[in-house]
């Protein structure tokens, strides 16, 4: 749930070696995409998020 940019060396090494399993690359962008929404304030947007 940590931002890419606030992970320590270390968690982007594991992150790297070992990666996602494919079919988790969906959720994991759609929990991005929210994060950014939340995060910025941008609240209108969640309804299309949702779709």
């Amino acid at each position: 749930m940590t931002h890419p940019d606030r992970l320590r060396s270390h968690e982007v090494l594991a992150s790297k070696r070992s990666g996602p399993p494919a079919q988790l690359d969906t959720a994991v962008e759609h929990v991005r995409t929210f994060a950014a929404l939340v995060h910025d304030r941008r609240g209108q947007d969640v309804l299309g998020w949702i779709e």
